[in-house]
C-alpha cells in the first residue's frame, strides 16, 4: 500500500493512496476540511456515488446515555443497499478513531461483499497520517 501526505501546504491536510482490498486496486483520497472529512475510494479510478455520513447520538429513553446511532444519507449517484452497509460501517470506524466530524464519502467499489466490509474498513482507517490529523482538529 502506498500513502502519501500533502497538507503543509494545503490549508486542507490531504492524503492520497492506493492498495489493495479483496484483491482489488483500490485509489484513496482523503481531505480534511474544516467541517467535514471527504473520503474518496474507488476502484474504477473515478468518482463514485456520494454519501453524507454521520454519528448521531440518540437519547435514552430512560434518561441515561443514549445510543450510537449512524446516519447514511445518499445525496446523488447509483445506491444500492451494500454500499450504504460500507458506508455505515466506515463512519462507525472512523468515529471509534475518534472523527467526529460528519463524513463526504465517494465510493466506486467493484463489489460490497459482507467479507469485504472488515478489509475495505480497515483500508481506510490504517493510514494514520489520516486520522492523527482529524483526530487532533475534532
Amino acid at each position: 500500500m502506498s500513502m502519501a501526505v500533502t497538507g503543509s501546504q494545503s490549508p486542507c491536510p490531504t492524503c492520497t493512496g492506493c492498495g489493495s482490498v479483496n484483491g482489488l486496486h483500490t485509489d484513496l483520497f482523503i481531505c480534511d476540511y474544516s467541517d467535514k472529512v471527504m473520503v474518496i475510494a474507488t476502484q474504477f479510478e473515478k468518482f463514485g456515488t456520494m454519501l453524507l455520513c454521520q454519528h448521531d447520538n440518540a437519547l435514552s429513553s430512560t434518561g441515561g446515555d443514549g445510543v450510537d446511532t449512524y446516519s447514511v444519507r445518499p445525496l446523488f449517484g447509483e445506491e444500492n443497499e451494500g454500499m450504504l452497509v460500507y458506508a455505515r460501517h466506515l463512519v462507525e470506524a472512523l468515529q471509534k478513531k475518534g472523527v467526529s466530524k460528519p463524513l463526504l464519502l465517494s465510493l466506486a467499489m467493484k463489489d460490497y461483499t459482507p467479507q469485504g466490509l472488515a478489509p475495505f474498513a480497515d483500508f481506510i482507517t490504517s493510514h494514520c497520517c489520516f486520522l492523527s490529523t482529524v483526530a487532533e482538529q475534532s
